[in-house]
């Protein structure tokens, strides 16, 4: 895949995925295998967030900028909603999840083909 712009498109249906998926009902998800495994997939999610805004062609620091805004808009969103709250430590995880993708961005230290 090597279009920018399939993975622009990719990176955007994924930020909106995330509306939905941050401002849901949580009803039915609260099996745990264990505890506060929900902050893996906060980790997981923004993580991959800033490597799908990167791989669509924004520097590492922008995504991983964007990355956390996102994240910050939409946790702070929950409170607005009657299903969801804002949870400090679900934000903590996914600045986790960003920083984690940044730093691996700056490990590998190169563009992908065909990025501009």
């Amino acid at each position: 895949m090597r279009s920018p712009l399939l993975w622009k498109a990719l990176a955007l249906g994924y930020s909106l995925l995330l509306i939905w998926m941050m401002w849901a009902p949580a009803d039915g998800y609260s099996s745990e295998w264990f505890p506060h495994q929900d902050k893996l997939a906060h980790i997981a999610l923004y993580g991959l967030l800033c490597l799908l805004w990167w791989r669509a062609g924004l520097s590492p620091l922008l995504a991983a900028v964007a990355a956390l805004l996102w994240s910050a808009l939409l946790e702070g969103g929950q409170g607005l909603t009657d299903a969801r709250s804002m949870d400090f430590w679900d934000l903590l995880a996914n600045g986790l999840g960003v920083l984690m993708a940044w730093a691996l961005l700056q490990f590998q230290g190169r563009r992908p083909e065909g990025a501009e």
